[in-house]
């Protein structure tokens, strides 16, 4: 259950935070993967954390990664 709040959270931020706020907030984002998370939910918001993944080009280690290194960003990110 803590994994799914957490994929929930993970997916609402890359929803909802501008590309600033990604590559600035965020540990392992940097310019062109905020703008890449910005353009491919321009096109669709994106549904899971399995789609987002996938459409951004990251690998599950990547992604455990980015998450781990920054819990209370995403845990704390405005719903």
């Amino acid at each position: 259950e803590a994994r799914g709040r957490l994929a929930a959270a993970m997916v609402r931020l890359l929803n909802a935070a501008s590309q600033d706020e990604l590559k600035d907030v965020l540990a392992g984002i940097g310019v062109v993967r905020a703008r890449r998370v910005v353009e491919a939910r321009a096109e669709r918001p994106f549904d899971d954390l399995d789609e987002a993944l996938a459409r951004l080009g990251l690998s599950k280690r990547q992604a455990e990664n980015i998450v781990l290194a920054n819990l209370q960003q995403i845990l704390c990110f405005p719903a």
